[in-house]
């Protein structure tokens, strides 16, 4: 799908800001889904930063490079692309990753630097599952 512009952040209500749009596309496979996002600015943009979070039930995680292995729970490995690091963390203490099912436990966090945004920037993950 395509979202014709994102929306500015920092005001009481969203505002649209067709500086740049976005083409995501899904695909779906047995136990595993993939995300790819492309950014496609018009004109320059300078960017803070970039990051995105991914939180789950599963743990014993293992972090390599933008990959982490879960060595417990249903989501079994998660796979970032076009950031510059991912890390790991520990999250069920924190009251903002608790759901009315239960505390998420871990964290994935992907980052890159600030930079500004010329051409298409790419960004993506990979999620593989086990059967329920």
């Amino acid at each position: 799908f395509e979202l014709p512009h994102v929306d500015k952040l920092g005001t009481e209500s969203p505002i649209a800001d067709d500086r740049i749009t976005v083409t995501s596309t899904y695909v779906l496979e047995p136990g595993r889904i993939t995300r790819t996002d492309v950014y496609t600015p018009h004109g320059e943009i300078p960017l803070k930063s970039l990051l995105m979070e991914f939180a789950t039930p599963s743990d014993a995680a293992s972090q390599q490079g933008n990959t982490t292995v879960f060595g417990r729970g249903s989501v079994r490995k998660f796979t970032a692309v076009g950031f510059e690091q991912c890390t790991v963390a520990a999250v069920q203490d924190d009251v903002a990753y608790h759901t009315p099912t239960g505390p998420l436990v871990s964290r994935v966090r992907c980052e890159s630097p600030a930079r500004t945004l010329k051409t298409p920037l790419k960004l993506g993950w990979t999620l593989s599952y086990s059967d329920f």
